[in-house]
């Protein structure tokens, strides 16, 4: 009688932890502005349909496998942490961070990210801002922001592919720590760095102000900016006249 006592008081605790009173009913997604959320939600929704311990469903809040979410979503190429949370008691919480020091590469085909080593991650989709999902899933995005990354243009390129070296480390290098100068720096936006063929390691800049400044990408590019800021300030008086600035034969500058 106690033994039939104790199996009947196991399936009920069972019946009980396995009710409606502990699914999960919303998902709440968020920090994402470059990874598209429905590539989250399509890995958080082959989590929910695994079982856990063989018989109880990841649906419900307190057998959902955060471990297991986060495995699948470090598959993510553009994805650095991610913070997943359980908000009893129907909420799941899933904060993403992206990675930074990324670029934009725009080549004949396409656009594409590239990591700081220059290797492409993936294409550049365009993500809308959304506030609001679907009746389970709210959806909690700025508007996107993938213009923070240097757009670089290569035109000698007509396409690539995930995982190839699309430009050398040392051109990154000098591009990222360029557009930190101007961003940090300058009175004027950069809207795209153009890249001329590898072998003759220049870049030109294109500005909002409707000039191009050009720099030799094999020297310092905060010298470099330096003296475009030095030149701008003491030589030009009126940019709406201005067409360029050459800055890639050390202290000589060219403009006009």
């Amino acid at each position: 009688m106690a033994l039939f006592g104790i199996v009947l008081s196991f399936f009920g605790l069972i019946v009980f932890l396995s009710s409606s009173i502990f699914e999960i009913k919303e998902i709440k997604i968020s920090g994402n502005e470059l990874i598209g959320t429905p590539a989250i939600q399509e890995l958080i929704d082959k989590q929910l349909g695994k079982r856990r311990l063989l018989i109880f469903s990841q649906k419900n809040i307190l057998f959902f496998n955060k471990s297991g979410l986060a495995k699948q979503l470090d598959r993510l190429s553009l994805l650095g942490t991610a913070s997943i949370n359980k908000d009893l008691w129907h909420t799941l919480s899933v904060v993403v961070s992206e990675k930074n020091n990324l670029v934009a590469l725009r080549t004949k085909s396409g656009r594409y990210y590239l990591d700081e080593t220059g290797k492409v991650l993936e294409p550049v989709n365009a993500q809308e801002s959304i506030v609001a999902g679907n009746e389970q899933t709210t959806i909690i995005r700025p508007q996107n922001q993938a213009s923070r990354f240097p757009e670089v243009i290569d035109d000698t390129k007509e396409t690539v592919s995930n995982g190839e070296q699309a430009l050398e480390r040392s051109v990154v290098d000098f591009i990222t720590q360029l557009d930190y100068q101007i961003r940090s720096r300058a009175d004027f936006v950069a809207l795209r760095y153009v890249l001329a063929p590898a072998e003759i390691k220049e870049l030109s800049l294109f500005v909002d102000q409707g000039w191009e400044a050009r720099f030799k990408i094999d020297d310092n590019p905060k010298v470099q900016i330096d003296l475009l800021l030095l030149t701008l300030k003491e030589k030009i008086g009126d940019r709406s006249k201005l067409h360029y600035i050459d800055l890639r034969y050390g202290d000589k500058i060219f403009y006009r």
